[in-house]
């Protein structure tokens, strides 16, 4: 089972885990109560290094994805995203992902672990 860069420090914690498609992620620290007030009263930390991750780049990048997903993404900044859906050529819902710009030609998807080989 894969496991977070993270996973030895918040195992110390002792979490319950659970598996999250080959990946074993914690699912709560203490009661629901506590977690709550915690994140109320304080900061927390999500680790998503479970997610599915692809670069796109390449000068023709913002063309392509321009093509490929149901939002504006030429028009993004540096370090701007949004949430899009991946369409196929009939303009079907294939998958949804968030698109972060990471430089003029390089574009981030953030993605659910399932929906890489999708995309």
């Amino acid at each position: 089972m894969l496991q977070s860069p993270l996973f030895e420090q918040y195992a110390a914690l002792q979490p319950a885990l659970m598996d999250y498609h080959g990946w074993e992620i914690p699912s709560s620290f203490s009661s629901i109560e506590d977690e709550y007030w915690a994140l109320r009263n304080g900061a927390g930390l999500l680790d998503l290094s479970y997610r599915g991750r692809l670069l796109v780049r390449g000068e023709d990048a913002p063309r392509f994805l321009h093509g490929m997903v149901s939002n504006e993404v030429k028009g993004l900044e540096v370090g701007q995203g949004n949430y899009a859906f991946v369409l196929d050529p009939r303009g079907h819902i294939l998958a949804d992902t968030r698109v972060l710009r990471l430089d003029a030609e390089t574009f981030l998807l953030d993605c659910e672990p399932q929906l890489l080989e999708v995309i």
